[in-house]
C-alpha cells in the first residue's frame, strides 16, 4: 500500500502535464515490481479495475487524450495530425521490411 501511494504522487504530477502514457507505465511498473516481490495477485484486482475505470474517465473527459487514443486506433483518419507518427512507422516498415534498407 505504501509503495502504491509513493507511485501515485508522481503519476498525478505526470497527468497534470498531460502525460497519460508515462503515468500508466509508472503505475504498471510499480504493480509489476510489487507482484514480483511476492504480493498476492488478488490484491491487484480491485486497484486494477479502478485504474482502468479512472483512465477511461480521464480519456473521455480530456480532449487531448481522446484525440491521441483515436489517433492510435485509426491513424489514417488524421494522418497529418494525431496519427502522423504511426502512419510514418507503417510506411517505414513497409519500405524496409523486417531488416530495413541498410545504413542511411
Amino acid at each position: 500500500l505504501q509503495a502504491a501511494g509513493l507511485a501515485l504522487l508522481p503519476a498525478a504530477l505526470l497527468l497534470k502535464q498531460p502525460d497519460l502514457g508515462n503515468a500508466v507505465v509508472l503505475v504498471a511498473l510499480t504493480a509489476l515490481l510489487l507482484f514480483i516481490a511476492g504480493t498476492p495477485w488478488p490484491r491487484f484486482v480491485v486497484p486494477g479495475l479502478a485504474g482502468v475505470a479512472l483512465v477511461s474517465v480521464y480519456v473521455y473527459t480530456n480532449d487531448y487524450a481522446w484525440r491521441r487514443v483515436m489517433g492510435f486506433l485509426d491513424p489514417f483518419r488524421d494522418s497529418l495530425g494525431a496519427g502522423w507518427q504511426l502512419v510514418q512507422s507503417y510506411l517505414a516498415f513497409g519500405q524496409g521490411g523486417v531488416f530495413g534498407q541498410g545504413l542511411g
